[in-house]
């Protein structure tokens, strides 16, 4: 099931995208060969991954299981 905004971070250029409604994330920059992605969303475990050229992303974030109460 595709989540929408999920935060996607590309970390050797310090950049945050959101990924729409259908779980994808377009960016018209060039993302260098081997830099670092980290995937996240609350309630969800993160995912860090090293981007390889003409390699398509299939990330599958995991639900936590442990939900905390707000703090007041």
């Amino acid at each position: 099931m595709p989540l929408n905004e999920v935060n996607i971070l590309l970390l050797d250029q310090n950049i945050i995208l959101l990924s729409n409604e259908d779980g994808e994330f377009i960016t018209e920059l060039d993302i260098p060969h081997n830099s670092y992605i980290s995937f996240y969303k609350d309630g969800y475990l993160s995912k860090t991954l090293k981007h390889k050229d003409g390699v398509e992303l299939n990330i599958i974030l995991e639900k936590l299981h442990v939900f905390l109460d707000e703090v007041g």
